[in-house]
Formats: C-alpha cells, structure tokens, sequence
C-alpha cells in the first residue's frame, strides 16, 4: 500500500467490502456462527 501498488484486482475487492457494508448496514460477516473453524472453511 505504500509503494502505491494499486491494480484493478484491488478495486475490485475494495468494491465489493463497499458494498458489503451497504448492503448489510455495518453487519459482522458471520455473526451468526459460534465456532471460528467454521468461518475459515
């Protein structure tokens, strides 16, 4: 980040935590689930 190594990849995933955030209002990704292993599968 800050040799400025920016790519499209990297808009793209921007993008997609963006919209994350609008679509489930500032939700925790996964809140629902108790067992950390889970969440890594």
């Amino acid at each position: 980040v800050t040799a400025n190594d920016f790519t499209e990849k990297s808009d793209v995933y921007s993008m997609g935590v963006l919209m994350w955030e609008a679509y489930s209002r500032g939700a925790i990704p996964w809140a629902s689930v108790a067992n950390d292993e889970e969440v890594v599968r």
